[in-house]
């Protein structure tokens, strides 16, 4: 099944991927492999999430962030297109 059909599907909402706010490449695809950096997890305010599951996090909110990090890593590779061995 196509990934973007599923997402439809499922009706989640990918975050706008934010521009890049350094000197850095966000992403680099090789074959069928895509190595993503700077994958962070933010409330809808654009807050950070940070804490420790147990201690400053619930075990809640710490699947909610990872969620939130994952859909960002998503919304980042699907925004741009590249081919293989190519940077983005």
């Amino acid at each position: 099944m196509d990934a973007e059909k599923r997402i439809k599907e499922l009706r989640i909402e990918l975050p706008s991927p934010p521009g890049v706010a350094g000197n850095y490449v966000p992403g680099v695809r090789v074959g069928n492999l895509v190595f993503m950096s700077s994958s962070v997890s933010r409330r809808s305010d654009g807050a950070y999430i940070i804490g420790k599951v147990g201690s400053e996090l619930t075990v809640d909110d710490g699947y909610a962030a990872a969620r939130g990090a994952g859909l960002f890593m998503l919304s980042s590779g699907a925004s741009t297109t590249c081919n293989a061995s190519s940077k983005f």
